[in-house]
């Protein structure tokens, strides 16, 4: 007998407990479009919802958007709905740049040192080091690839590349590169 689809399911798999509230109470959610001019979204929220969100997602983190709405809850819990629907809208983006940035950085400690982990080669602090140790760990021993071990440094590192520190060592010789175009200063990179 063939197995029938199953549709999209309701659990909150990854998703908060007031998004799966919202989708089993509510018919729409607000949109928020970028180039839309902010509008007074209709409550589509009942009493016994509202309260549902509030325990979920607590006072405490609904306090600043209480104090815009006179502490309408109702009110509140839209505003928080948008600022969640433009943070949706926005980390697509911020991760394609911290994609091109990262494999951008490591291209130019590869070239520099002549070596496909660039960063093994490169004269980095102790505690620069063992992130680096941790990487090849977490992306599956020495023989993992270099683009896997890239992806397990996090965004600090390469924050932390852009330091002071490694000015002389790193950043003048070949970091710098790795922004082609930008007229940043190097400590405004790194902030």
């Amino acid at each position: 007998m063939p197995q029938k689809k199953k549709g999209p399911s309701l659990a909150p798999s990854h998703s908060l407990p007031w998004e799966y509230a919202l989708r089993q109470r509510c018919s729409r959610k607000p949109q928020v479009g970028i180039s839309t001019p902010p509008r007074r979204i209709p409550l589509l929220h009942s009493a016994h919802l509202l309260t549902e969100v509030e325990r979920a997602v607590s006072r405490e983190r609904l306090k600043r958007y209480l104090a815009a709405p006179a502490q309408n809850l109702g009110h509140a819990v839209s505003l928080y709905e948008q600022n969640v629907a433009l943070s949706e809208m926005t980390f697509g983006l911020l991760h394609g740049l911290e994609v091109a940035i990262r494999n951008s950085m490591h291209d130019q400690l590869s070239t520099h040192f002549a070596a496909p982990r660039g960063f093994t080669s490169a004269p980095l602090s102790s505690y620069s080091l063992d992130k680096v140790h941790a990487a090849i760990r977490d992306a599956g021993g020495q023989t993992a690839s270099p683009g896997k071990v890239v992806a397990e440094l996090r965004f600090g590192f390469r924050t932390d590349l852009a330091a002071q520190r490694y000015h002389w060592s790193l950043w003048q010789p070949c970091l710098s590169a790795a922004f082609p175009g930008v007229r940043l200063a190097r400590p405004v990179i790194h902030r």
